[in-house]
């Protein structure tokens, strides 16, 4: 498993990073759909 290799504070740091991805796109989403429901 790669938890067991990474370090806690390594591993925090990449999921916030993943989180903040995954967040991004989560809002470019969904202002693409506000777009196209406004056209």
């Amino acid at each position: 498993m790669v938890k067991i290799l990474y370090p806690q504070k390594l591993r925090n740091h990449f999921s916030i990073k993943l989180k903040k991805k995954f967040i991004q796109k989560i809002e470019f989403f969904v202002e693409k759909q506000c777009v196209k429901n406004q056209k």
